[in-house]
């Protein structure tokens, strides 16, 4: 509430007035000397000091600030002994005001140090200095009024009036202080009573009454009154619960072991049914499923005791029935014929009744007639039901024999006509047929020989639902075919003794000219050169591939000691304490393969081209093989050195499972062009992998770029077309690892590589690394193309390998059949694709023979006769 305050000018010679606008909060003055009063209002007030010299007044101006002060209003509380209360509740808007302090009596009072609960003992004033956010303080106060607290009386127990006839004492005076309140009753336990003033009456239940005593300032106090029992009731035992039963039973009973009592049904909460019980403990009326109880009373000493006993009915499984309808020769699964079959338990399948022939395999019977089968099941809770399955077996047709047509002049039968047992049904072609034959309703084949010879047709046989397919066979019919025949000189051995060469020359000839050895030159007369020493040469001349010749040319030996013979697998993993696994070699020319334990000197464990090592596996172990001549010429003489087999042992208690991922930036690409592959190596089980190495062999046919090893773990070497990575250990739980490199393409054609895990210290759960197995997690492929150039009047010949069966080529992404066969010759420009019985393409997908127009063709050669006359000059 200050309204005074003082500025003093540092220039004199002044006098000082109240700034005229904007006007001040209120209507304070100012003497000469700088005296303010009359600052009876908030907010800032503005004051002019004016000098007069050279007959101009110059001014300046001063100014004091009169900030608010909070009002805080006064509180109060009435509470009762003993009780306490909170003071920062009873003051409005308490949590605006900044730095609280409370005392009692006045400000300078005792502190407060817990003001949200203070308990005072007689009517308290408490003083509160608070202020705002401007530092501006107030004061209020918080009158807390005491009440005492009222007197109910003593807890008292009646005793019983007459226990010969069970009289209780149900009335008693209260006897309050001070009078004027008013009674009531806690709670209803253990009944209501009756309250007239201090008089309480109708307390007919033995047990403690509790009533509480309330003044008209609102105090409170309790008192317990206790009616004594007459004579005291022991629990009966109502005996143990009944046995749990199955619906659809709906009777149980329950023994009593305390003589002299009732039994009723539970009032709450209520049984799932109106279910009665007699005097003897026998129930009825168990209609639904759930647990009831009954309660069994003895009343004795005015006092009635009760025990309780129950009884689950536990609810019985509703199994539908089922049927199918099969035809002869199938088989049906029985449990999906019943719904929700896989919830139920014990599941028991007969044959005609419940207690019928036991059925084994319920999910695949092939009954040879109409059958019934019974299943008998139960719920989780053990009770059962029965359900039937009918199953209807409808005959199979006969469609006939498969039929392979004949040829006759080089053409097929134009229609076949197709027989089946029995007669009424109807014919038609299985989806997917090629295309060239067709089939009537009736059966009635029609062929037409340009597209359908070489393919195979499938057509099927339907009565009643149930089929039969016969199979028709279209040979690929051909002309006849004249042999050529083969005049070769003597063979040439090289200096280094080391290969051979011949020449030869072809009479009527049929077609494409090829060797399985050596590099094949020249025209007619050809020439063979670079064959291995010993081997012999098979020339194939060949048309198509029914069309074709070949003559073997028995290979010379100019050198005694053998070739070093090849490891089908160089290096195997085994389970430490297995025994040792078969190691396999071949070897080239007359030779044989000596086994060893050491690479020089030793003695031969074994000979032959397989030798499994005695004994089992404890450690990482090689063994050595050499060739050894079988030419009698040259009994003594052994491969220039040995090849090791590696035993890789690991630990097969702890198993990992890798997986291994290869891929290739593009499918197609152009001699010169530089490609880039990536391998992908991941843990995905819970143990850490070891010693993990793969191996990646790339086509003999590509050119690897050096220094294009990028490796996020481990190092990466090669040697020739051979890549190994050793990778050393991956994590469990996803760790993964990968491997780039890049090669060239030098030439056209199809480059294919294969990178799989070769090697770890412990066993994997689902492959075998090292095996070269297709189909497992640890092994991948990748190929690209390189297109063919083809000039005019060239043919390009492809061959795929002899096991792939019922080849068929197709051009341009076509479902047509171009061309058949392992062996063709293609003069046209496009993208070739084939198809096989037995070959289906991995997931990586197949590549394509692409055959384009050729940019640097040379013209034919035209021979024109002349004559060449020598004259003497």
């Amino acid at each position: 509430p200050t309204s005074t305050a003082k500025l003093t000018a540092v220039t004199t010679g002044g006098t000082w007035a109240p700034i005229v606008s904007p006007a001040n909060p209120s209507a304070a003055t100012i003497d000469a000397s700088g005296n303010i009063s009359g600052l009876n209002a908030a907010g800032t007030y503005k004051f002019v000091y004016s000098i007069t010299s050279g007959g101009q007044t110059c001014t300046d101006t001063a100014q004091v600030i009169v900030l608010a002060k909070p009002v805080i209003a006064d509180g109060s509380a009435t509470i009762c002994a003993g009780e306490s209360v909170d003071l920062t509740t009873k003051i409005t808007n308490y949590n605006t005001y900044l730095s609280p302090v409370w005392t009692v009596g006045t400000a300078g009072g005792t502190v407060v140090t817990t003001p949200s609960s203070v308990k005072p003992t007689g009517t308290t004033t408490y003083v509160l200095v608070a202020q705002n956010a401007a530092g501006c303080k107030d004061t209020a106060n918080v009158v807390v009024t005491v009440n005492p607290k009222p007197s109910a009386g003593k807890d008292t127990t009646l005793a019983c009036v007459n226990a010969a006839n069970n009289t209780l004492a149900t009335s008693y005076t209260l006897v309050p202080s001070p009078s004027g309140g008013s009674w009531s009753q806690l709670g209803t336990t253990p009944t209501t009573a009756t309250i007239t003033g201090n008089n309480v009456t109708g307390m007919n239940v033995a047990g403690t009454y509790q009533f509480i005593y309330t003044t008209t300032a609102g105090c409170k106090d309790t008192v317990a009154v206790t009616v004594a029992p007459c004579a005291g009731c022991v629990k009966p035992n109502a005996g143990a619960d009944a046995a749990n039963v199955c619906q659809p039973t709906k009777t149980a009973k329950l023994t009593a072991l305390t003589a002299g009592g009732t039994w009723a049904p539970i009032v709450s909460p209520a049984n799932p049914s109106a279910a009665t019980i007699d005097a003897s403990g026998n129930i009825s009326g168990l209609n639904a499923a759930g647990t009831y109880k009954f309660v069994y009373s003895v009343t004795s000493g005015g006092q009635t005791c009760t025990d309780t006993a129950q009884v689950v009915v536990l609810a019985k499984p509703t199994i539908a029935d089922g049927s199918a309808t099969i035809c002869a020769g199938e088989s049906v699964d029985l449990t999906t014929k019943i719904t929700n079959y896989n919830t139920y338990l014990s599941p028991v399948w007969t044959v005609g009744t419940a207690g019928g022939t036991a059925v084994a395999t319920p999910s695949s019977v092939k009954p040879t007639g109409t059958t019934t089968y019974v299943l008998v099941a139960q719920n989780a809770a053990g009770c059962k039901d029965t359900a039937n399955v009918v199953v209807t077996v409808n005959p199979k047709p006969n469609a006939g024999k498969d039929t392979t047509l004949v040829c006759s002049n080089g053409n097929v039968p134009s229609s076949v006509q197709l027989s089946a047992t029995p007669t009424g049904g109807t014919w038609s072609a299985l989806t997917g047929n090629p295309t060239g034959a067709t089939v009537n309703s009736a059966g009635l084949v029609s062929i037409t020989n340009a597209t359908a010879q070489g393919k195979s047709f499938d057509f099927i046989y339907s009565v009643n639902g149930c089929q039969d397919t016969v199979k028709v066979i279209v040979p690929v019919c051909q002309q006849p075919c004249i042999k050529s025949s083969i005049s070769s000189a003597a063979p040439v051995c090289s200096n280094d003794a080391q290969t051979y060469s011949f020449t030869f020359t072809v009479a009527n000839k049929l077609g494409i000219v090829k060797v399985n050895k050596g590099t094949l030159s020249g025209t007619n007369p050809y020439t063979v050169s670079g064959i291995p020493s010993g081997q012999n040469v098979i020339i194939t001349d060949s048309l198509s591939s029914i069309c074709k010749s070949d003559t073997i040319i028995a290979g010379v030996n100019c050198n005694c000691n053998p070739a070093l013979p090849q490891l089908l697998t160089p290096s195997l993993t085994a389970c430490i304490g297995d025994t040792f696994p078969t190691l396999k070699a071949t070897v080239v020319g007359l030779a044989t393969v000596e086994w060893f334990s050491q690479q020089t000197g030793g003695t031969v464990l074994s000979t032959g081209l397989n030798y499994k090592p005695s004994g089992t596996v404890t450690a990482n172990t090689v063994f050595y093989a050499q060739a050894r001549s079988t030419d009698p010429t040259c009994p003594t003489a052994v491969s220039t050195s040995r090849v090791p087999a590696t035993i890789n042992a690991q630990s097969c208690i702890d198993t990992i499972d890798l997986a291994l991922k290869k891929s290739i930036n593009t499918k197609i690409a152009r001699v010169g062009d530089v490609l880039t592959y990536t391998i992908k190596v991941w843990n995905e089980w819970t143990k850490n992998a070891t010693g993990v190495e793969v191996t990646d062999s790339i086509a003999t046919t590509v050119q690897f770029v050096s220094g294009s090893f990028v490796a996020s773990r481990g190092t990466a070497t090669i040697s020739g077309n051979v890549i190994k990575w050793n990778i050393g250990n991956i994590a469990a739980g996803g760790d993964t690892v990968t491997l780039r490199y890049q090669v060239k393409a030098t030439q056209a054609g199809i480059h294919l590589n294969t990178a799989e895990i070769s090697k770890t210290n412990e066993k994997d759960r689902d492959s075998t690394p090292g095996n070269g197995k297709g189909g497992e997690d640890d092994i991948d492929q990748q190929c690209f193309t390189v297109p063919f150039d083809l000039c005019p009047n060239q043919k390009l010949e492809v061959s795929l390998p002899a096991y792939l069966t019922n080849v068929q080529w197709f051009k341009n992404g076509g479902t047509t059949s171009v061309a058949t066969g392992n062996v063709v010759l293609f003069s046209e420009v496009g993208v070739y694709t084939f198809t096989a019985t037995n070959q289906t393409c991995p997931a990586n997908g197949c590549c394509p023979v692409i055959i384009e127009a050729g940019t640097n063709c040379c013209p034919v050669y035209i021979c024109v006769p002349f004559t060449v006359k020598k004259k003497r000059k």
